[in-house]
């Protein structure tokens, strides 16, 4: 059971940092796109 809590762990963290990441590229896109129009 603790090899499937520490790989089940491992993939939340995995998909929060992808979530997190991807997040904080839309942001730079968005707001890069905001300053272009300007």
């Amino acid at each position: 059971m603790k090899g499937f809590e520490l790989v089940f762990e491992t993939t939340v963290v995995n998909l929060a940092t992808a979530t997190l990441r991807l997040r904080s590229v839309t942001k730079v896109e968005k707001t890069g796109f905001k300053s272009e129009k300007k």
